[in-house]
């Protein structure tokens, strides 16, 4: 109970650490030197506060510093407030509906975080939900054998070749076409090749993976 500044005959107390919905008993007692104490007694009850909304999420998508993901039930009746560790940065974007999106970044690659949405109204409990998601795994980035000239076309091996991945190929000159994986080895040719971008043609390789950032590396003949 605490003491608030009386104003004339006005003496305002406080009741704190109440439940929702919870009475107490204050007893008061005034006393003065050469007078018989006096007591009082008042019986209060603090608001029962009406369940706040909790918080629901949808799938969160992964990005190379971090991840999106959506508040699924957003109403602009309440306060939505993103709690998270330093480092991070958590965005809100524009609502639809009942759809907010969030945008988190600060990761690493395969890094993990839980953000943590608070969400208040006055009148209401206050209520959160947590989402914990992951940032997109490190790219794995093509590694080149020396090119091969010939009088039309360059091969050249990519020599970190994991079946688990995809590759694609371009090229800025030419024709690019892949060879059959041997183990670790990746044949590349680009042929069509004239004397004037036999040397200068560009290759890319393209590495992608589902959770993955997509690795692109490049070698010219």
């Amino acid at each position: 109970m605490t003491k608030g500044t009386p104003v004339g005959t006005i003496l305002p107390l406080t009741v704190t650490g109440l439940g929702a919905g919870q009475s107490e008993t204050l007893t008061v007692s005034v006393s003065r030197s050469g007078y018989a104490t006096g007591t009082a007694m008042i019986t209060g009850r603090s608001i029962a506060l009406i369940p706040g909304l909790v918080p629901t999420f949808g799938t969160p998508t992964p990005t190379a510093t971090g991840f999106t993901f959506s508040i699924t039930n957003y109403s602009s009746l309440y306060t939505f407030t993103p709690v998270f560790g330093s480092g991070l940065t958590v965005t809100k974007g524009s609502p639809s509906g009942t759809t907010l999106p969030l945008t988190v970044t600060g990761l690493i690659p395969g890094q993990s975080a839980a953000i943590t949405i608070s969400v208040t109204r006055t009148g209401y409990a206050p209520s959160s939900g947590t989402l914990t998601a992951n940032a997109l795994k490190a790219a794995l980035t093509s590694t080149f054998t020396t090119p091969v000239i010939g009088t039309s076309s360059f091969t050249v091996n990519v020599s970190n070749y994991d079946p688990l991945y995809t590759y694609a190929v371009s090229t800025t000159g030419g024709v690019a076409s892949k060879g059959a994986a041997n183990g670790s080895t990746l044949p590349i040719t680009v042929s069509g090749l004239t004397s004037s971008n036999r040397t200068t043609a560009v290759l890319t390789v393209t590495v992608t993976r589902m959770g993955y950032v997509t690795g692109v590396s490049a070698v010219t003949g």
